[in-house]
């Protein structure tokens, strides 16, 4: 397993008083915000072996936002988007790049995030059927970070540079989008 030291610190939505709705409309935007990551990775990475691992990458991602969805519809909460989400906010603070190797870096930070948050809330959380879900997401997030750091390890030091470059700033947005959350949640 070839993984790259991150900086992920703060890895949990810390109060679980958030309401149901709130949470899995947080998970699903972001599933679907990744989704979009994805697309553009799609364009720029053109080596048969990484289409066919993004492409497979990209079904898991849209079948998390599918699980979050069923499992808001069976809860009879409506979809929406999210508009202080995570990834809105990352697009939004650091410059994308059609460099493969700064690409997968970002993909892999976020993925990070996303398996320690999953981990996180699976470790308090009681409902079965958010269990589940959370305990396959978990899996397949780490699946996904095996071959991620695989393909960019293939990059050598433009992975790299761009893994540290993108920890710090991923960490700052991470924090000011949990203030935007909390914020969000409180109105």
């Amino acid at each position: 397993m070839n993984r790259w030291p991150t900086r992920i610190r703060s890895t949990r939505l810390k109060d679980e008083a958030i309401p149901v709705k709130t949470r899995l409309t947080f998970y699903r935007d972001s599933e679907l915000a990744g989704c979009r990551l994805l697309n553009l990775m799609m364009r720029v990475m053109t080596r048969s072996d990484e289409q066919a691992m993004i492409t497979h990458q990209l079904a898991e991602e849209y079948g998390h936002a599918s699980l979050w969805t069923r499992e808001m519809e069976d809860r009879e909460i409506s979809c929406a988007s999210f508009s202080t989400g995570y990834q809105t906010h990352i697009g939004k603070s650091i410059r994308f790049t059609k460099e493969p190797g700064a690409l997968l870096a970002l993909t892999y930070l976020i993925e990070t995030r996303a398996h320690f948050v999953y981990e996180a809330h699976l470790k308090w959380e009681k409902d079965n059927s958010i269990r589940n879900i959370l305990t396959k997401l978990v899996f397949e997030e780490d699946r996904h970070l095996d071959w991620i750091g695989e393909m960019g390890f293939r990059y050598g030091e433009r992975y790299r540079d761009a893994l540290d470059r993108y920890a710090v700033l991923e960490e700052n947005v991470y924090k000011e989008t949990m203030k935007g959350f909390y914020a969000e949640v409180a109105d």
